[in-house]
């Protein structure tokens, strides 16, 4: 599990960079971007999807490992 929560943390400081890149003018006024215009919410998606799936991974390890789960309290 330690990898799989390792990954998806990874995954989730990317998710934040490329939100932040996005959100950064280019200097000049100009906006050249890497990613295309109509795929920017398909890379954000991505990402989000695959922090989701990671942690589900990790979620089922745990429990074919008899590994406890720390309940969240809201």
């Amino acid at each position: 599990m330690g990898y799989l929560q390792l990954a998806r943390a990874v995954c989730r400081r990317a998710e934040r960079e490329v939100v932040a890149l996005l959100r950064t003018p280019s200097p000049g006024g100009a906006s050249p971007s890497l990613i295309k215009e109509g795929e920017k919410e398909g890379v954000f998606q991505y990402l989000n999807r695959l922090s989701d799936v990671l942690f589900t991974m990790g979620r089922w390890v745990n429990k074919k490992q008899n590994i406890d789960e720390e309940l969240w309290k809201s």
